[in-house]
């Protein structure tokens, strides 16, 4: 806790994602009252969640030179113009568009982040290879369940005693790990 780029990277990782994360409850309220058909939000998120299996992934393999904090800047822009649309265009359309923005600006900061994070811990924090699973899954649910990347960094580590380390260059990628233990 004494590194204050990370501790302020984390703080705003709080902070956009909560606000980040009112999309999931405001946007169904929005499209009803614009007329919308009940399964546009269901749609909208559908392929949102579809197009981020498809190209997060590849998208932090190309972003993996660029620097961790400027690839989160541009997503967490991306995500305040993506909720910006929806404050000034509050129909369909507008969401669609709003929802594609969003999205890519998701694809850049959270898996940056969290690799960055990962990455700014002490060599000797870091755990052997079942710890990735754990990490992995909980993560994942937390973040798909409307809690911040700073509650999933915060169990794995309760539970584990460890840290991802992304030494391969991936952004949010856990390929490479080192153990604190000996060999057995």
């Amino acid at each position: 806790l004494r590194d204050r780029p990370v501790l302020v990277l984390l703080a705003t990782i709080v902070v956009v994602d909560t606000v980040y994360r009112q999309l999931f409850a405001t946007m169904p309220l929005l499209l009803r009252d614009a007329g919308s058909p009940a399964v546009a939000y269901g749609v909208l998120i559908g392929l949102s969640s579809a197009v981020i299996v498809l190209l997060e992934a590849p998208l932090a393999v190309r972003l993996r030179g660029h620097r961790a904090t400027r690839v989160v800047a541009v997503g967490f822009a991306l995500v305040g113009v993506g909720l910006g649309v929806l404050g000034v265009w509050p129909a369909l359309a507008g969401a669609t568009v709003a929802i594609v923005v969003i999205t890519a600006g998701e694809m850049l900061y959270k898996p940056t982040a969290t690799a960055h994070v990962a990455d700014a811990a002490p060599s000797h924090q870091a755990s052997s290879a079942p710890h990735t699973a754990i990490f992995g899954s909980s993560a994942r649910v937390l973040l798909h369940h409307n809690a911040s990347p700073v509650a999933a960094i915060v169990v794995h580590n309760t539970i584990t005693g460890a840290r991802i380390r992304s030494s391969n260059g991936i952004p949010g990628s856990a390929m490479s790990r080192e153990s604190t233990s000996s060999p057995t």
